[in-house]
């Protein structure tokens, strides 16, 4: 232990364990498996595997109480093994021998660490590793040197075999009596404040918290459900820390916490969902599936992730399908009947003169005299309409030339989609199904009556319970959710929690489906809505794609395969409530930085026409961000609450006094503010 090989100064100091390296799996899930390995191993091994993993735990803690903090190896651990279940010396054997081969297997480095090991290896100099572990350094080593992280010169002490532990203190001081000279002034980086910082600030070291390593709120939350849901929710857990790393080490920082959030959070649902909908295509005896855009972007690519890793891409052929809200709607006019359908002036947000008319395929210059005439000037056609003035327009579009003009352009639509279907593979007979996120199923349920026989299942991820009584197929023959809520409409509907908050992480760079033309070859071709996005909003969109596909990276084939999804709908729903009841000042913030809330003073700003959730205003309204010196409340754009939203808005109070304790006071005391504000922008 205290031989010292090498002369190159050191600068760095490294924790091991959640600081360069990390586990795959929970110390839990990782001590089951040698369990079962156990169990396979000898036949008359009577201890379950998940009784092991508890016992294996308890003899740790005992260890290191009988020894002192960190100053044991593995073999003590399993002498108080063998006090509470009898093992023979060759079993004790074998078991160390077995976690040390079941360790290498589940290690791996973290990426930050790993370039700044070579940084210092390029350099010239070595790099010391110091841990409170009872694992042997020989073995340690190994590992190291397998990644590609040890070079000669490099120094490792442990505590178990040096006697001396960084939670006492007094392993630098062992490191510096042996090194000496070597040692430059070096930084020690570890994840425990006590341990890595405290202690080596008492041993005159500069130190620096490093924390990227060690699970996030949201992981440990949803490790938290295990065992309750089997050993899942732990393996997600440790695969959403992994994804977490690697897509943090090439990220913009403005993006951690959307990273935090989306491998977190969003991810797992994601995936689990994606494995839901083979496992549903295969028990219905489907051969294909499509997946709508563009919300379906993010979900295709994770499917074929999904596919490949277990074995199945050769199964299921997987396709885009080019769908949205404003073709289907168009394209389902009914030129026959006399009333137009009611969505079209459908106003949960307050629609504009301009966005009432493009839902009919119409825009505002084609009648700008009518317009005139029922008092909507040019400059007001962008302006949130009140319940009055849509009522206006509605007369505009029962005129029998503006209704002709709908239907022309309902037919046209409707033509160049029936091609595009035809083009698509919809009406090869092929039995398939169309997969999106779902809300209220609006859009599949206008693709519905176009479609052939082969091709009329849905899959959603999520649909609101009272579509259990319009839907005659819900989970029957049409319409099939991973999750569907019990919300009948008396009541705030939960769903909303899951969809708002999926919405924003399958968002892609590409823009709404807005129209269908022949290309240049003749076939139908689609086109999207030109926007222009900030990098950091192409960079978070990327993000998107790639989280769902590195989470199912960090997973083996074999954790796929087992999964039991069904069971995973109360984890779900516990994950969303916590995540939009427990909005961190990071979360925020960054939020409203996305949304383009936040201007270079860093003053935010409230835009109550951006389309947030109920949650979302209420961490605004309840006081939950640091609002500056003023609020800046807004209701221009397309989207802007309703009067009657703004009153729900304003009595939130009382509704969430049970719910929030000490918020509604907070609430309260800003509601006259803010109420100023909504009264003077009322549209």
């Amino acid at each position: 232990m205290a031989r010292v090989i090498g002369t190159q100064s050191i600068s760095l100091s490294l924790d091991l364990f959640d600081t360069t390296l990390i586990r795959r799996s929970s110390n839990r899930e990782l001590f089951r498996r040698l369990g079962e390995r156990a169990a396979a191993e000898w036949i008359d091994w009577k201890l379950d595997p998940v009784e092991f993993a508890r016992w294996r735990q308890v003899s740790e803690e005992r260890a290191n109480r009988a020894h002192g903090s960190c100053q044991f190896m593995l073999d003590a651990v399993y002498d108080q093994f063998s006090k509470g279940y009898e093992i023979t010396r060759a079993q004790k054997k074998r078991l160390m021998a077995m976690e040390l081969e079941l360790e290498a297997e589940h290690l791996l480095v973290v990426p930050a660490m790993r370039n700044r090991i070579e940084v210092e290896h390029e350099e010239g100099r070595a790099v010391l590793f110091l841990s409170d572990m009872y694992l042997p350094s020989d073995w340690l080593r190994g590992v190291l040197t397998k990644h590609g992280l040890w070079k000669h010169g490099d120094i490792l002490y442990v505590s178990g075999e040096a006697q001396a532990s960084k939670s006492q203190g007094d392993l630098f001081a062992f490191a510096e009596n042996l090194l000496g000279p070597r040692l430059n002034q070096p930084l020690h980086l570890g994840d425990n404040q006590w341990s890595d910082v405290t202690q080596a600030d008492a041993s005159g070291w500069r130190a620096k918290l490093f924390a990227d390593a060690v699970p996030t709120p949201r992981e440990k939350l949803l490790a938290g459900h295990s065992p309750d849901f089997g050993a899942m929710p732990e393996t997600l857990a440790a695969a959403a820390r992994i994804a977490r790393l690697n897509l943090q080490t090439s990220s913009s920082p403005e993006l951690a916490t959307h990273i935090a959030t989306i491998t977190g959070v969003a991810a797992p649902i994601l995936v689990a969902y994606m494995l839901w909908s083979l496992r549903k295509a295969q028990e219905l005896g489907l051969k294909r599936i499509y997946f709508m855009t563009r919300d379906g972007l993010v979900l295709h690519d994770a499917f074929l992730a999904l596919v490949e890793k277990i074995g199945e891409a050769e199964n299921i052929d997987v396709r885009i399908l080019g769908a949205s809200r404003q073709i289907c709607r168009i394209s389902s006019i009914d030129t026959e009947a006399e009333e137009l359908p009611s969505w079209t002036t459908y106003n949960p947000h307050q629609i504009t003169v301009t966005s009432c008319l493009y839902r009919v395929g119409l825009r505002p210059e084609q009648f700008q005299t009518e317009l005139g005439d029922l008092g909507f000037a040019p400059q007001s056609w962008e302006r949130p309409l009140s319940g009055r003035e849509t009522k206006r327009l509605e007369r505009l579009l029962r005129q029998s030339h503006v209704r002709s003009a709908i239907n022309q352009a309902a037919s046209q639509t409707r033509d160049a989609y029936e091609t595009y279907l035809v083009e698509s593979g919809l009406h090869e007979g092929v039995p398939a199904a169309i997969v999106d996120i779902g809300w209220r199923g609006s859009t599949f349920d206008s693709l519905l009556h176009r479609l052939p026989e082969a091709v009329r299942s849905g899959f959603h991820l999520f649909l609101f319970g009272f579509l259990a009584d319009s839907y005659d197929g819900l989970n029957g023959d049409n319409i099939h959710a991973y999750y569907c809520d019990d919300w009948r409409g008396h009541s705030e509907p939960g769903g909303d929690h899951l969809v708002s908050l999926l919405e924003d992480f399958v968002a892609v760079e590409q823009g709404a489906l807005v129209g269908i033309e022949p290309d240049t070859a003749g076939r139908m071709a689609l086109k999207f809505r030109d926007i222009d996005h900030s990098d950091l909003e192409r960079e978070r969109f990327a993000l998107n794609m790639a989280a769902p596909k590195e989470l199912i990276d960090a997973l083996s084939s074999e954790e796929l395969a087992d999964w039991s999804v069904d069971r995973m709908t109360p984890v779900w729903k516990r994950m969303m409530d916590d995540f939009w009841t427990k909005p961190s000042q990071k979360e925020l913030h960054e939020m409203a930085f996305h949304r383009q809330e936040v201007d270079q003073s860093g003053h935010v700003s409230v835009n109550l026409a951006t389309p947030y959730s109920w949650s979302e205003i209420l961490w605004w309204v309840a006081g939950l961000r640091p609002l500056g010196s003023g609020i800046s409340c807004w209701t221009t754009g397309r989207r802007a609450l309703t009067v009657g939203a703004r009153r729900h808005l304003l009595s939130l109070g009382d509704r969430i006094h049970g719910r929030w304790p000490g918020l509604a006071q907070r609430l309260r005391r800003q509601k006259e503010q803010l109420g100023g504000y909504l009264r003077r922008n009322r549209g």
